[in-house]
Parts: C-alpha cells; sequence; structure tokens
C-alpha cells in the first residue's frame, strides 16, 4: 500500500513537471518565439492558395476537318519548376538525383534553373516516370511534379503546317499558330492547379488538385482541311520513302489541303535544337525554291494552246523534228532523253521532250504568252515578256526562270482536273468558339478560269496517255488509273537533282490532286535522283490509300 502511494506520488511530481515545461515552451512560441503573436497570423497569411495554371500555353487547339487534335495536346504528369522557390543546395545535397536530373534537362549546371529570369514556373516535357517519381517523393522545394496540359504531344501531326511557338512566351512563330496566333491566344487557364503554398512558397503534396474546366471566351480552336488518318499514312509513307522532300494531297473539289508532309521532321517542343544550321525547320511543301523540271510542261503546253486558240490553230496536229537536242543560233544547245523523232503534243508528253516544248512556246506565244499563265496562278517569275531565247527555253522545261512549291504544282494540276479553272488551296475551314459557334475563314476563295475548257481536255488528254503509255506509268495502281507526269530537275551543282511526280486520280472523275517532290531519298542520297522511279513509287503508294478509302 504504501509502495502505490510513493508511485502515485512520482506519477503527479512527473505531470506537473511536463505540464510546466509545456506550458514554457507554449509562451515561447506565443509571445516570444520566430512565430509570436503578428508572426504567427503573417505565417498564415503566407500560407495561402497556390493556384496557377495547369496548361503550358493558353491557347486554343489546331484540330483535323473532323475535329481531331494535330497538336495531340493532352494532360500528364509534368516536372514544373519554380525557380524562385528552388533550393539548389538541397537539390544537390541528393547527389544521384541532382545528375540525373542534370542530364535529362540537358543543362550544363542546374543553377541555370535558377538564373532564368521572368518566369514564374518552367515546364519541362520529361518522360522518364521513374524520374518523376524519384522528384515527387524527394518533395524538394521549386520542384513539383504536377498534371499538365501540355500544347504538343509525341503523336502530333503535320508539323511544318501547324507549326510552332515562341517559347517565351507562348506566341506564333510559324505555320498555323502565327498565321492564326490572335484568334488561338486566351486570357485565362481552363485548367488550373489548386493547392496550398506554406512560408517558403512550397506547394504541400497533400493539398494539390487539378482545378475543373473554366471555359476561357477568348480562344478558339482552329478546323482545318487536314484529314488525320490521311495525314498519319502520308507521314509514314514518307519516313519510309524520302530523307528530304515533300508531299501533298489536294481535294479536286475546293483545293482542301487534305495532308501536307515536309521532310525532315522535327520536335515542336524542341525549336532550340534547330537553330543551329539545319533544315528541319524548312516548310519544304509551301517554299517556293524548287526547280519543277518536266512537270511544268503542263505551264507551257497550255499557254501555247491558249495563244494558238485565239489565232484558230489546233496545235494536237502540229509536230516537231526531235534530233536529240534543241539548238540555237548562236550554237547553244539544250540536250534531250534521246533522239524522238517526229512528234505531236501527246507524244512528246509521252516520252517528256525538252526540244518540243522549247520550239512550241518559241513558235506559239512566247514569253509573254508563258508569263500570262503563270501570273495566273500566282507564280513567281524570273523573267518577263522580253526574255532571251535561252531563258525562255530553259523556263519551258521547268530549269531557269520559274521556282515553284509542291503545293503550286499540286494546284496547277487540280485546276488541269476542273477543267481549266482555278482555286487558290484551303488551310483552314473554320474558328470555333468555346460556345460551338463556328466562323467560316479563308473566303473569298473563288473559282477563276486561267485557261479554256478545250485547252484544259488536251492536257487531261496528253496526262492520262502519258501515265498509260509514257513516262509516268510508274504512277499507276491496280485499283485506279491516274492523269500525270514525271520532272527530274537540276538543282544545282554536283549533279544535284530533284524527283518530281505529279498528276490527280481516278483519271475518269478526278478527286484529288497529288505532287511529290523528292530531294534526297531515304539514304539520303541524291544523285541519280528519278522522277518516274523515286517519286512515282510514292505517288503510287499514296494512291493505293486513296483507292480504298
Amino acid at each position: 500500500m504504501e509502495r502505490k502511494k510513493r508511485i502515485y506520488g512520482f506519477a503527479v511530481l512527473f505531470s506537473m513537471v511536463f505540464l510546466s515545461l509545456l506550458g514554457r515552451l507554449a509562451y515561447i512560441q506565443l509571445f516570444t518565439g520566430a512565430h509570436s503573436g503578428d508572426s504567427l497570423a503573417l505565417y498564415a497569411a503566407q500560407r495561402s492558395d497556390g493556384s496557377f495554371a495547369a496548361e503550358e500555353y493558353l491557347r486554343g487547339d489546331i484540330l483535323d476537318r473532323w475535329g481531331n487534335s494535330l497538336t495531340a495536346s493532352a494532360m500528364a504528369s509534368r516536372l514544373v519548376v519554380f525557380p524562385q522557390n528552388l533550393n539548389l543546395d538541397l537539390l544537390q545535397s541528393s547527389q544521384l538525383l541532382a545528375q540525373r536530373l542534370q542530364e535529362a534537362l540537358n543543362l550544363s549546371d542546374l543553377a541555370e534553373l535558377k538564373a532564368i529570369s521572368g518566369r514564374q514556373k518552367i515546364y519541362f516535357h520529361l518522360d522518364d516516370q521513374e524520374l518523376l517519381r524519384e522528384i515527387e517523393e524527394a518533395a524538394l522545394p521549386g520542384l513539383s511534379v504536377l498534371p499538365m496540359k501540355f500544347r504538343y504531344g509525341k503523336g502530333s501531326l503535320a508539323r511544318h503546317f501547324v507549326g510552332y511557338l515562341y517559347e517565351k512566351d507562348g506566341r506564333g512563330a510559324f505555320g498555323l499558330e502565327k498565321e492564326y496566333d490572335q484568334l488561338l491566344q486566351g486570357n485565362k487557364p481552363e485548367y488550373a492547379i489548386d493547392g496550398v503554398k506554406d512560408v517558403t512558397g512550397f506547394l504541400l503534396p497533400g493539398y494539390i488538385k487539378t482545378g475543373e474546366n473554366r471555359p476561357d471566351q477568348q480562344r478558339h480552336d482552329l478546323i482545318t482541311t487536314i484529314d488525320r488518318d490521311l495525314q498519319r499514312k502520308a507521314e509514314e509513307i514518307a519516313a519510309r520513302t524520302m530523307k528530304k522532300g515533300a508531299l501533298v494531297i489536294m481535294s479536286v473539289e475546293g483545293s482542301e489541303i487534305l495532308a501536307a508532309v515536309s521532310r525532315p521532321d522535327f520536335e515542336q517542343n524542341r525549336i532550340k535544337d534547330y537553330l543551329d544550321g539545319g533544315d528541319q525547320l524548312i516548310d519544304r511543301v509551301s517554299r517556293k525554291a524548287f526547280y519543277p523540271g518536266s512537270v511544268f510542261k503542263l505551264v507551257t503546253a497550255a499557254a501555247a494552246l491558249e495563244y494558238a486558240g485565239e489565232q484558230g490553230v489546233d496545235l494536237r496536229s502540229v509536230q516537231y523534228e526531235c534530233k536529240g537536242s534543241y539548238a540555237f543560233d548562236n550554237g547553244v544547245t539544250i540536250g534531250c532523253l534521246g533522239r524522238h523523232g517526229r512528234l505531236d503534243l501527246r507524244q512528246a508528253f509521252e516520252v517528256s521532250c525538252n526540244g518540243y516544248f522549247i520550239n512550241l512556246i518559241r513558235q506559239w506565244g512566247g514569253a509573254p504568252a508563258l508569263k500570262k499563265i503563270c501570273d495566273r496562278f500566282e507564280l513567281d517569275t524570273y523573267f518577263d515578256d522580253n526574255a532571251g531565247p535561252i531563258l525562255l527555253a530553259n523556263t519551258a522545261i521547268g530549269q531557269q526562270g520559274i521556282m515553284v512549291s509542291p503545293l503550286q504544282m499540286a494546284r496547277i494540276y487540280a485546276c488541269i482536273a476542273r477543267g481549266g479553272l482555278d482555286q487558290q488551296p484551303a488551310k483552314v475551314l473554320y474558328a470555333v468558339d468555346r460556345n460551338g459557334l463556328r466562323e467560316p475563314l479563308e473566303k473569298g476563295r473563288r473559282l477563276t478560269r486561267v485557261f479554256s475548257t478545250k485547252t484544259a481536255a488536251i492536257l487531261q488528254d496528253c496526262l492520262r496517255f502519258t501515265a498509260l503509255e509514257g513516262t509516268a506509268k510508274s504512277g499507276n495502281g491496280q485499283l485506279y488509273r491516274v492523269g500525270g507526269k514525271t520532272g527530274t530537275a537540276e538543282a544545282g551543282k554536283d549533279n544535284r537533282v530533284l524527283a518530281w511526280y505529279c498528276g490527280y486520280l481516278p483519271v475518269e472523275a478526278p478527286a484529288y490532286a497529288i505532287a511529290v517532290m523528292v530531294e534526297e531519298n531515304i539514304e539520303g542520297s541524291n544523285q541519280g535522283l528519278r522522277g518516274g522511279r523515286d517519286a512515282a513509287a510514292i505517288f503510287k503508294e499514296v494512291g493505293q490509300v486513296l483507292a480504298v478509302r
């Protein structure tokens, strides 16, 4: 009994000492400590909401004609760095993590993260899920792994067509991103991270959640003319067959661009990597920098046919004797692929005789007639009505005086398929606001007559015959027949050439116009390229895809 009293006494004494110490600690904290009095109120205020945009850029999306994203924009876990809250000493104390992070971000020093001024947060496209998990578990100030809506995913398509953004301010730098920057640009986040920060600005992990979708009425989505499935297949074909070049597919009705492929491709999240002199960012589909070679002979023939028609002459019956080259009075000659003998217009297309078309334009209309047709197609020309005979001759066969883009060539062949009616190519159909209202874009694309229906019918017959019996026959497939023309254009020194195939299909009722231009084959070689082999094989594969749609 006496023992129990002693134990009880010691317990009471211990409790009194403990309560005394606890009271003293409370006094220190409340009245004299770092968080005493007003300091506690300040601490509570600093431990505040940390709401910020859960989007890489505040922009509407760029979609295909069926509403599918071309940017592959989606929500995913991303590393977000808050430079002002980053504790480098604490980060570098975790040596292995710091080293892996530095390598993953391709930084020479992690201090570069702190050196970036004027940025409240920086997004990084890390796909290393293990590293992201380690960063999240480390819970270091200034580093967070958060669900973010990023602009471009790995599955993005038509990258030269869509374009890319300036990283610093998120404004359009190229392509549709630049052309329609004002329509795409928003002014508030549609997705946000709602969190709570402590006094250091660190987001407390247990209090982070993704906010609900908040429509931004300023931004619009773009509905383009691209068909995503066709674009993907066209890109797959081009990636297997050419290192450099372009491929464009256009609807004959409406001149809508259904697929546009430029090689080499690039990644829209790595623009800085391409600014050292490479040519990945060049859009070869729309760049007017390529000699068209023999695919331009259709324009030459159209000019001569229109001029002769005004004189009441039908050029289909006019013949020319090919002796293997065309000779000028000063002794200069332009060679041909062979000694073709006597030819009419259709036969000249069949064998792609240079001499025939040089003689044709020199006899019928000359530079003024050719310039007139070129101007109607809005082509950039480097000759005038007073062009000398050699310049005119080289222009007639697509080797001088004219540079085109594959898109322009598709437009020309679509015009022939439509019976001589031209229309500017369409890229975008609508802008769609957050209420689903559609505003038509690219208005005023009227059909205009470039040449007569008679001229168009003659050219159609020549293209059909050339693809049936001549140099373009390798473009035909088992399920379709085409109207087409090959071209092999000299592209400068070192025997560099461009391989072309342009045409439309099916020849009986044209629905698609296609232009293929190969600058380098898949091995990266430019030597020995031929339109009837390299470009035609690509055209044929595209045709097979279109034939089963």
